[in-house]
């Protein structure tokens, strides 16, 4: 057995909270004809003989199978880890799309066993989430898709290397070359010394998808999501790795937003909406 508890997450109270009460009305109203839909749970999985944390959300209709989404959370260590306000405005919209969510919060992380090394035991857990997914009735295994933004769009990404069952994957804002990043932020390379080791360059490179374009599953259709002001991540390297992916034979979109930073706020829900189309047709 690999899920060793899940345990329901009442939704009420989140609807008290600052970050829904300031959204306009009429956008609180569609929020909540959305999240009536699904259900959240909290789930403890087994990863490798690591405890570990995550969340699964689905359709709250579970007398059918549905599709799987891996999603894959941004940030390193305790920041960017998945919150009330994640669960509320991503995972519960991607569930009433008809899909089984199933998100880690990492090795090390939030309660979690063992340590968050950035592409280390911590891509163990978003792929073990494929065993959690066998383990419930209402989840397709065989037909599973994966998000990722930010640092995630560099978990996926390692993922789609490694494994061929993935059916499509959505990396925005991704990190692709951690030593073109920290070159430009020197502070990020610091922050994360205590993951691994960030002065190896050779383990930098083995960690960065850019350089691996050989690697990639055909069969896995991408769509890569990029601003063009971003400060977090190199947006040339998303164009780069879309470019060299296209000539690999790979099927791959680029959606370039030339005036966006790194959290695309502009165009929020144009976004989700490319996302809604891309998990539908390629479930």
């Amino acid at each position: 057995m690999h899920i060793l508890s899940i345990t329901p997450i009442h939704h009420q109270s989140m609807f008290k909270q600052e970050f829904f009460t300031r959204l306009p009305v009429d956008l609180q109203e569609e929020r909540k004809a959305e999240i009536q839909t699904v259900e959240m749970f909290e789930l403890w999985y087994n990863s490798n003989g690591r405890r570990v944390k995550g969340f699964v959300v689905s359709p709250r209709d579970r007398d059918t199978q549905y599709p799987v989404v891996l999603y894959a959370r941004g940030g390193s260590k305790e920041y960017g880890k998945i919150t009330e306000r994640v669960l509320l405005f991503v995972l519960t919209r991607i569930a009433s799309w008809g899909f089984v969510v199933l998100a880690t919060q990492y090795s090390g992380n939030d309660g979690s066993e063992g340590k968050d090394e950035l592409s280390g035991m911590d891509l163990d857990d978003v792929e073990n989430l494929k065993n959690v997914a066998e383990e419930l009735e209402y989840a397709d295994e065989n037909n599973i898709q994966a998000i990722g933004m930010s640092r995630g769009g560099l978990m996926v990404a390692n993922l789609w290397r490694r494994v061929s069952w993935l059916k499509g994957v959505i990396l925005e804002v991704p990190e692709l070359d951690l030593i073109d990043n920290y070159q430009r932020i020197p502070k990020l390379k610091e922050y994360r010394s205590d993951m691994y080791d960030v002065n190896n360059d050779a383990l930098n490179r083995i960690k960065s998808p850019i350089y691996h374009i050989d690697e990639f599953h055909s069969a896995t259709k991408a769509m890569i999501i990029q601003g063009g002001k971003d400060q977090q991540v190199n947006p040339q390297k998303s164009i780069e790795f879309f470019r060299t992916l296209r000539e690999a034979g790979i099927v791959v979109d680029l959606h370039f937003f030339a005036e966006e930073d790194h959290q695309t706020q502009g165009v929020h829900r144009e976004i989700k909406q490319l996302w809604k189309e891309f998990l539908l047709k390629n479930r």
